[in-house]
This record gives structure tokens, sequence and C-alpha cells, in this order.
């Protein structure tokens, strides 16, 4: 537990990202010893065994790397000890949810996040003016990846609030909130309201006015958020002669690089994990005041990554595995898992189906929003309690 809490708070707050790089590498080799020398791993896991599908998936797009036009045993090698990184973390969030309480790995995600947002408010408000886009520091670095992982701090503190003493809770919402906003992240605000819809719509003894009303004024609060970016940094949605600004270019991206798949021929099973994905700007002459977007770096999309390195079959196991997580979220018994979980899962979906390139790497953000859920999914004891007040505890009972 120690370990992966040291590894969350290192990646949100460490100025250097690869300091990082270095605590999973002590967390995967914990995780490898433990599992040699013990052989204490062995969680009890919900249906449709997620785990080993994860340990599947894991290992398939590691392996993709075999196919790469630059393909050598030495990059296998690499990629394929990135893999054994990524189930480290993986795993080990699930021996230590299944063996400690889960709420201990929430907590320390939702307070590293809201110390990192505060140090970003305030190095920002030092620097800048308060109205230009803010961006953050070592693996934060990136505002869009900021901003996702502040979302599903957000929906972690939503789902364990009733744990927090002091109203702290507000405290932290209010500070990840103000960072999402200042760091001018169109796909998280979508993302979160179609979290909060979710949420709302999966509480079955809703009435049907309610279910109709109030994801409607989530929407109408989305598009006031949005109205107010576009008030604070107009140029994020400037016309362009390939169409609005509103989606950064999303479609003219995917379009290239699915043209770029289907003219390789390499369709079923990708170009695989070291393909070169710079691609040129096939609409270069609209960019003329872009010059950084004459080039893509990567899809910018999890599903089309994992298609465009995997192929057809890499982008179905990627869907699988969503769906056993879905399923695993609405086992029977666990009304308060069906409705947050499921919430959660919609705004990592929204989240990486708008960003995200290689879903085996070093830590970044996918790790964040795909693998974390995912485990926390896989973890035994995720089913809702009654505290000592007769309330329904919140996602992660204690014991």
């Amino acid at each position: 537990m120690l370990l992966v809490s040291c590894v969350i708070a290192v990646f949100l707050l460490h100025p250097n990202d690869h300091a990082a790089n270095i605590a999973t590498y002590v967390l995967a080799l914990n995780f490898v010893l433990t599992l040699i020398i013990s052989a204490k791993i062995k969680p009890q896991i919900v249906p449709f065994r997620l785990p080993h599908y994860s340990l599947f998936l894991a290992l398939y797009v590691a392996i993709s790397t075999l196919w790469s036009d630059a393909a050598d045993l030495e990059k296998f090698l690499r990629e394929l000890a990135n893999a054994v990184l990524v189930l480290g973390f993986y795993f080990s969030v699930v021996n230590s949810t299944t063996s400690t309480r889960p709420r201990q790995t929430i907590h320390t995600f939702i307070v590293a996040a809201g110390l990192a947002a505060l140090s970003m408010i305030i190095s920002h408000i030092q620097d800048h003016d308060v109205f230009y886009r803010m961006s953050g520091f070592g693996s934060l670095e990136n505002p869009l990846v900021a901003a996702n992982c502040f979302g599903i701090a957000l929906c972690f503190l939503v789902l364990d609030r009733t744990h927090w003493p002091y109203k702290g809770h507000y405290v932290a919402a209010l500070l990840l909130i103000t960072a999402i906003l200042m760091l001018q992240t169109k796909s998280t605000i979508i993302a979160l309201t179609v979290a909060a819809v979710t949420y709302w719509c999966t509480h079955s003894e809703r009435s049907r006015l309610a279910k109709t009303l109030v994801p409607t004024s989530f929407i109408l609060c989305a598009l006031g958020a949005l109205g107010a970016t576009y008030l604070l940094a107009p140029q994020h949605f400037t016309i362009e002669p390939t169409g609005l600004n509103l989606t950064s270019f999303r479609i003219t991206i995917w379009q290239a690089y699915l043209n770029d798949l289907w003219s390789s021929g390499d369709i079923l099973f990708g170009q695989g994990l070291l393909a070169n994905t710079y691609i040129a700007n096939p609409y270069k002459e609209a960019f003329i005041n872009y010059p950084a977007l004459y080039f893509f770096e990567h899809p910018h999309s999890l599903l089309l990554s994992t298609v465009y390195y995997s192929g057809i079959v890499g982008g179905i196991l990627l869907l699988v595995h969503y769906i056993l997580q879905i399923a695993s979220s609405l086992t029977p018994g666990a009304l308060f898992r069906r409705q947050g979980m499921i919430a959660l899962l919609a705004y990592c979906c929204v989240c990486l189906l708008l960003d995200g390139n290689k879903l085996v790497d070093k830590i970044n953000f996918v790790w964040i929003l795909f693998w974390l859920p995912a485990a926390l999914l896989s973890a035994k004891n995720l089913k809702p309690e009654l505290n000592n007040s007769g309330q329904r505890e919140g996602a992660f009972p204690a014991r």
C-alpha cells in the first residue's frame, strides 16, 4: 500500500517526471519479488476474471512490438519491461485493495491532486495573468494531462465524500474545480458532464422527470463552463477551414491516422507498438497559423492508438476489457458501486477516447484513467456497507 501511494504522490507532485518512473521501477521490483518469494498475491476477484484478462491485454500490446518495422530484441525487451511496470502497478493496487482498506489509495490520490492543484494555481497567479491558460509541472506539465488527473480525483472525491473529516472534501473539490477551469481543457469538462449525467441516471429510484431535468441541467452547466472558457480563451474556438477548433482538431488527426492505417494494409494486427506515428497533416495549408500542427505525433485517442499499433484485434481486446469492467461494476448487491463506478468509467472512457497514446508505456495519465479504475474493480471489497449512523458509505467501505 505504501509503495502504491508513493507512486501516485510522486507522479502528481514531483517537479521531475522521471522521478515517477523510478518509483514505478521500485514498485514493479517489489511486486515481482513478492510474487516469486512468497506468492502472497492471490486476490479474490470479481467475476469475469478481469485481472487475468488485463494481463493478457498488456502482454498482447507489448508483443505487438515484434511486427514493427523497427523491431529488434532490445526494443522488444524494453516494451516487455514496460508491460511489467504496468502490470506491477495494476496488481499492486489490486493486492493492496484486497489486503487493506482501498480508501487509503484513493485518499492519497485526492490529497496529492489537491496539493498539486493548489501549487499550480499559486504559481500561475504569481507568474501569469489569471485568464492565461494554466500549465503544470513534472508529469502534469501538459494542461490536458493535469486536467484529466484532477477530473478523476474529483470523481473519487464525490464517490468517497462521506469519509472526509471537517468537510475537507469541499476544500479539495474547490481546488480541483478551479484548477480544471484554469487549465481550460474542454475534454475534461465534457467527460465530467458525462460522468455526472451517468451517475444521476443510474439511480433507479429517480423519477422520469428528475432523470430528464437534472441531466439537462448538467449539460447546460457544461455549456456554461465551455462558454466561460471561450470568454477566457477565444483562440481555442476559432473557425478554421477544416472546421471548428472546438474539437482541438481531433477529427482531422483521427482521419489522418485512419487513412494511414488503411493504406498500410496492417488493419488486422496493426503496425506494431514501435510504429512511426509522425504523420504529415494532410491539411497543412489550412494550419498556416499553427506550425505545431504541421505534423501529428500520435493519434490522440487510446482506442484509435490501440487499433493503430495492435490492429482491429487490439481494438476488440480493449473494448472487451471495458465490457468486463462494466460487467464487474454491475455485480448484484452493490448498488453504490453500480452507480459510482459506472460514472467513473464513463469519465475515463470519454477522456481516453479524446486523448491517449500507448496502452503499455512508462507511467502517464493512461495508468491513472485506465489501469487504476480496472484494478479497483478487480478488488474483492468494493461493496457498499452501512456506517454506524445507518447511512450508505461511499464506493470504498471501511472494515
